[in-house]
């Protein structure tokens, strides 16, 4: 009895222990799954199949990473799943061991009770008590008898009861893994016909040199004049209003400026991963994004002005202290220059192009020195 109490009590404490695990890890899927639907719709309202640009690449790339994500996080969570169900059953297998002994020794109670009586039956039990108190002693022996069986019933009615409840507990678990693994399959599928149609591109990419030369140069023109714009407005600002007091600008801490959206081109120099030859440049990040997303400030400042620029529509300069911020590609702009902006406060929307792409342009300086967005920004 000992060593099955061992058994029992070491089974329970490794369930115990490994819920705390799986619990930990399926919040951190849900919240990754959360993102990864997130971008996922994202991409479904942005269709780039017939657009053979760089950003179009860009996309199609970002869209494999997302999948290749979700796939993983698939196949994490369906490991979890697996997992549990072992553990049902072996929580299972355990009850019904426990049971059948449970049932084993109400049966032989049953039959050795019934035996005594068919020999000596209650009333001559108490009948050859020899004196008053061995009266008391029969009948309080007949009493825990009867106390015991019904015990031995109540603890068998209610390990069915439990473990009905497991066999519960094991069916929705193997029905939630196969839910798991059929939209795994579904993801599997999905990412193949994404790298399908992202090498048909960069094959198609690969043969028209020139014009991604001439797209490329187009971007640095746009990119160039921008930067001159805010050199300018700094310059100016510097002058007119020297406040270089240190703004609350921590690095890793600060909001974004979408609520939404992925990193589809990042900060500095690049070569292209699959088109060696082209080179980009960028001095910010840039955002996409779904269509009338909120572009918003990402700390409390002042508006130092409304920047337009051919091809990157309206671009919002924001004075944070010693600290700027920039929101290019603004189809809207909600503020104006000298207005005093909040954290979070909606500044525009960013504009959609004509093949349906949506995506901002976002950059932080500090001073007249170009940062990288995304060492200031909260991780995502």
């Amino acid at each position: 009895m000992q060593g099955a109490n061992k058994i029992v009590c070491f089974a329970l404490a490794l369930v115990f222990l490994t819920s705390l695990t799986a619990k930990t890890s399926d919040n951190e899927i849900e919240q990754a799954r959360k993102k990864i639907n997130e971008n996922k719709q994202l991409l479904d309202e942005t269709k780039f199949k017939k657009i053979e640009t760089l950003k179009a690449l860009n996309a199609f790339a970002q869209q494999i990473k997302i999948r290749e994500h979700l796939i993983k996080s698939y196949s994490k969570d369906s490991a979890f799943t697996e997992n549990e169900i072992k553990l049902a059953q072996n929580e299972i297998a355990g009850i019904i061991i426990e049971l059948n002994k449970m049932k084993n020794d109400y049966a032989k109670v049953v039959v050795a009770q019934y035996k005594a009586q068919k020999k000596n039956n209650s009333a001559y039990f108490l009948f050859m008590a020899n004196s008053f108190n061995d009266l008391l002693r029969r009948l309080n022996s007949l009493r825990k008898l009867a106390d015991y069986r019904n015990l031995q019933l109540r603890l068998i009615s209610e390990k069915r009861k439990e473990n009905s409840q497991k066999v519960f507990e094991l069916m929705t678990k193997k029905g939630e893994l196969n839910a798991i693994l059929n939209n795994q399959r579904s993801e599997n599928e999905e990412l193949q016909n994404n790298y399908s149609e992202y090498e048909n591109l960069i094959s198609k990419l690969s043969k028209d040199e020139l014009r991604l030369r001439e797209e490329v140069e187009k971007t640095k023109k746009q990119l160039a004049q921008l930067e001159k714009d805010i050199r300018d407005e700094i310059a100016q600002t510097t002058k007119t209003d020297p406040d270089n007091l240190i703004s609350n600008f921590i690095k890793g801490k600060m909001p974004w400026p979408t609520t939404s959206g992925y990193v589809s081109e990042k900060f500095g120099k690049h070569k292209h991963q699959n088109l060696k030859n082209i080179m980009t440049e960028n001095n910010g990040i840039n955002i996409i994004l779904g269509k009338n997303n909120e572009i918003r400030a990402i700390a409390d400042g002042t508006v130092s002005a409304i920047i337009p620029v051919p091809g990157l529509e309206n671009s919002v300069l924001i004075k944070h202290g010693n600290f700027y911020s920039v929101y290019a590609n603004l189809q809207s702009v909600s503020c104006q220059p000298g207005d005093g902006i909040k954290a979070l406060q909606k500044i525009g929307n960013a504009s959609t192009n004509a093949n349906g792409l949506t995506e901002l342009h976002f950059e932080i300086w500090q001073g007249s020195t170009k940062l990288d967005p995304e060492v200031w920004l909260t991780p995502r």
